[in-house]
């Protein structure tokens, strides 16, 4: 097995928070989708979100409502896992609020939120861009995923299982 997916398997069977970081194109959404698949909450609910997608009041209003239909985002992955893609770009504002939510059990126990950043291919760190209060209460694991360009043998491994997955489409 490749180390990531060692990783990936050991994190998936814990109920912690989790930052995935690394370069665009590294496979952090893969690896979000793996977590959640491998572990208890399979059968659950899967929501994600890119941060970076909206203004800061329509990403007020879709993660934590109101939401004119439906529920808000932290409500709707109730029991499941929220991912928020591109995480660096969640204003200090909305990070406040989100770690009230995770603080108060708006977001209750057995919500994983999956944390997604792209900062390192930045020159920057999560601990840059991540309030150090939300950082600390997400990091329960990490996960820096290296380029593909280091990761040699494994490129080819995941090409090969990517050709076969298209292949029976």
């Amino acid at each position: 097995a490749l180390p990531i997916c060692e990783d990936v398997l050991d994190i998936a069977q814990s109920d912690g928070h989790v930052l995935i970081d690394g370069e665009t194109g590294t496979g952090k959404t893969l690896v979000a989708h793996a977590l959640h698949a491998a572990g208890t909450r399979a059968g659950k609910k899967f929501v994600t979100i890119s941060c970076a997608a909206y203004t800061e009041e329509a990403l007020a209003e879709k993660l934590f409502g109101p939401v004119a239909e439906g529920l808000p985002l932290v409500e709707e992955a109730r029991g499941g896992t929220l991912v928020l893609e591109d995480i660096e770009a969640l204003s200090t504002g909305l990070q406040a609020r989100l770690l009230t939510v995770l603080n108060e059990q708006g977001t209750p126990a057995e919500t994983r939120v999956v944390a997604i950043c792209n900062a390192h291919g930045e020159g920057r760190t999560l601990e840059d861009v991540l309030r150090p209060d939300l950082f600390c209460r997400l990091a329960a694991h990490k996960l820096t995923l290296p380029p593909l360009r280091a990761r040699g043998e494994d490129v080819l491994t995941l090409f090969t299982r990517m050709t076969e997955a298209f292949a029976d489409d």
